[in-house]
């Protein structure tokens, strides 16, 4: 009889175990999640999505959904949903806390009948600690420019640390290559530095023409002083500049010198509808009243004649329109070639014009086979299309063609500037690169092809 009671239990036992497993395994196999459980180093303006693989309808959520732990005080957040309803965005309505551990409840979201007891787990992570620190550079890292000259400049800024900034005052500084201020003046500016993102901002720089007058013919530096606090209320500042040699002015007119270009929109990468009109944007920077006559080179064709003169603060903005833009399918181009006061061609953009939603990268830069010095002061920008839908991009630089052993970073827009100290430890040789697009709910898309490029160890 004994025997019988305890083969009924161990019976009742499996029973419960097999009723249990399903659940569990059905939880992992239900859900998709951004990010993922039990996820580290968390950006704090992080959107929550939860993919349903399956779903009848959405969900009236009646109670919090987002809570900070251990102390499970609740986050406001946002709630909103994909057209099918089974993709829920979470978006928190305020940055999060550094270094903070956060639960987000699953069944919140889920009517009674969608069996809640099977997401009987929180997705739960933690988010981005550390010391607030904040990279700014500027692009190009030399400038030449004439007494009264201007030239436009891209500072970018990299906040790695996990911690929101904001700089409340900008100082640009005139500085000798020892060292000693030559001048400087202050403007005020406020500039958001979003977690683990670059905030690029148009910027003139310019060498007045007192101060030119003093050092021309020398190398001076034009600096920018950031001053700002982190997310803590920790004050910071934010030093960074560019080498640059005064030139003589120009015998007869004093004020003639050297005219730069620079193509601000369409953006390198960006994908564009075929057969549309799509307005190309440009910068001209050169010495105020200046003549300047130039045109567009589409796909290396000149087209868009023009003839203008800079304002009295050096700067000539242009646009062009015409369906010559978008009228090839695949990989375009477009640049600004100045034919005088002098020749020159700004650095073309090139993006992509498809019928069709992109699904797979396109690598646009560097070129196949480009060749690098090793010891390059700024490390090239790799760029490639925007695939549509694609939530974020896997990166990686190898010594071999890529592979799932390969060491993939994961980055939310279509570039990617590696910083000196991985470019250095690259070392020479050949090297391939890849691009993975990812979907919501963390799916990968098709990989690009591979590029290659070479470092060289000459000078």
């Amino acid at each position: 009889m004994a025997k019988r009671f305890y083969l009924f239990l161990l019976l009742v036992a499996g029973a419960l175990l097999f009723a249990a497993s399903p659940a569990s395994a059905q939880w992992m196999k239900s859900v998709e999640t951004i990010p993922r459980q039990g996820q580290k180093d968390v950006p704090l303006d992080q959107v929550i999505v939860i993919r349903f693989k399956q779903r009848p309808s959405k969900a009236i959520v009646n109670s919090d959904l987002l809570y900070e732990l251990p102390s499970k005080t609740p986050v406001s957040t946002q709630i909103s949903y994909s057209d099918d309803g089974r993709t829920v965005f979470i978006t928190p309505r305020a940055p999060l806390r550094r270094n903070t551990y956060y639960s987000v409840n699953i069944a919140s979201l889920l009517s009674e009948y969608e069996g809640r007891d099977i997401y009987d787990r929180n997705i739960e992570f933690t988010t981005v600690g550390g010391v607030f620190r904040c990279i700014a550079y500027s692009v190009p890292p030399e400038a030449t420019i004439p007494p009264g000259g201007f030239r436009d400049v891209v500072y970018n800024f990299i906040e790695s640390g996990g911690g929101l900034g904001e700089v409340k005052r900008c100082t640009l500084v005139y500085e000798t290559e020892q060292g000693q201020e030559i001048s400087r003046s202050s403007e005020e500016m406020k500039l958001i530095l979003k977690d683990k993102q670059t905030v690029k901002f148009p910027s003139t720089v310019s060498v007045p023409k007192a101060i030119g007058e003093q050092v021309r013919g020398k190398v001076i530096y034009i600096r920018r002083l950031f001053e700002g606090v982190d997310g803590d209320g920790n004050f910071f500042t934010i030093r960074t500049g560019i080498k640059t040699l005064v030139m003589e002015p120009s015998s007869g007119t004093g004020m003639t010198g050297l005219v730069r270009a620079s193509i601000q929109s369409p953006e390198t990468g960006a994908v564009v509808p075929k057969g549309a009109i799509v307005p190309a944007k440009c910068a001209i920077s050169g010495t105020p009243g200046q003549q300047v006559h130039g045109c567009w080179i589409v796909n290396g064709v000149p087209c868009g004649f023009f003839a203008d003169s800079l304002d009295n603060n050096g700067i000539l903005r242009k646009s062009f329109s015409d369906k010559s833009l978008a009228a090839k399918e695949g990989v375009n181009s477009v640049a600004l070639q100045i034919i005088s006061p002098e020749k020159m061609t700004s650095e073309p953009c090139e993006y992509i014009v498809s019928a069709t939603p992109v699904q797979i990268p396109v690598l646009l830069s560097p070129k196949p086979s480009q060749v690098f010095r090793k010891g390059l002061a700024q490390p090239p920008t790799f760029i490639w299309s925007d695939v549509t839908g694609a939530m974020s991009y896997k990166f990686t630089i190898s010594t071999k063609r890529p592979d799932s052993s390969s060491q993939w970073i994961s980055l939310d827009v279509n570039r990617h500037t590696p910083d000196r100290g991985r470019w250095g430890g690259l070392g020479s040789g050949v090297f391939y690169w890849a691009v993975i697009p990812v979907f919501p709910g963390g799916k990968d898309g098709t990989p690009s092809a591979v590029g290659t490029f070479m470092i060289s160890d000459a000078e």
